[in-house]
């Protein structure tokens, strides 16, 4: 595990640049150019642009635990069709007791929260739909590592948390899934996978998938594995330049999203 210190003066060094409208990985400039806002509520919410979310929109939200919020504000109030996808155990029991307790007019709390509900309708609740495996560069089924710490929902196919806990849960390759269920496109693909979404985005630009927007979360900006991890992120971040997306946004320092530039739905 990288030094606290060293931690604390990287993350001291990121505002700086983000006060300046710089990546302070890549370096790159930061394009607040398009329509940008934040969807989902506190922890859960992302900022995209808004461009992309019309009636019918295809969103995939891979990583749910129990903050769902992003993904239930794009069905209810821009009418997107939402595939949502984790395998961790607890992401599971929370989307089926949000389910449960809708159909029988309940509120249901965000991350268990008190005074934090969520604002679904029943027919918000049928434009998402909850799938039980996780997203990775390749289909099989992988070591999911648990969370060092029992409050703590997030499972880790990185092993962020260098724990000797797991379970074996099923993954899929990103473009299987869009060939099974017949989506050429997809407007939103949001990444928060707990250091798997290397492979993911390898994937993506591998397949030339289209993909509008892509959103996803560092989280070796937080809790990095070795003094490497500014490297990869780099290279994720090159990668995704070089096939022709712009960074929009940096987002409470981790959170990333980039739009693809002259892609025609």
């Amino acid at each position: 595990m990288i030094n606290k210190y060293i931690f604390l003066y990287l993350l001291f060094k990121a505002r700086f640049f983000l006060f300046f409208g710089i990546d302070p990985v890549s370096k790159t400039k930061i394009f607040k150019d398009v329509n940008l806002i934040r969807v989902g509520t506190g922890y859960g919410s992302w900022i995209i642009t808004s461009d992309v979310l019309k009636k019918g929109t295809v969103c995939y939200c891979v990583g749910a635990g129990e903050d769902i919020t992003f993904d239930c504000d794009l069905a209810e109030n821009y009418f997107c069709n939402v595939f949502t996808f984790d395998p961790t155990p607890r992401a599971k029991k929370h989307f089926e007791e949000l389910s449960l307790r809708l159909k029988n007019n309940k509120r249901m709390k965000i991350n268990n929260k008190r005074g934090h509900f969520y604002k679904l309708s029943k027919k918000g609740l049928s434009r998402i739909k909850f799938l039980g495996y996780g997203i990775d560069e390749f289909t099989g089924i992988r070591k999911f590592y648990a969370p060092r710490e029992k409050k703590y929902v997030s499972y880790s196919v990185a092993n962020l948390d260098k724990n000797d806990s797991f379970i074996l849960s099923e993954f899929r390759r990103l473009s299987e899934v869009m060939k099974s269920k017949k989506h050429k496109s997809l407007g939103v693909l949001k990444l928060d996978i707990e250091g798997a979404e290397y492979g993911v985005i390898k994937s993506l630009l591998e397949d030339n998938l289209r993909v509008k927007v892509v959103a996803l979360e560092f989280d070796e900006l937080r809790r990095p594995l070795n003094l490497g991890f500014q490297k990869r992120i780099k290279k994720v971040i090159r990668s995704l330049i070089d096939c022709g997306y712009k960074l929009v946004a940096v987002d409470n320092v981790s959170n990333y999203t980039f739009v693809k530039q002259n892609d025609e739905e």
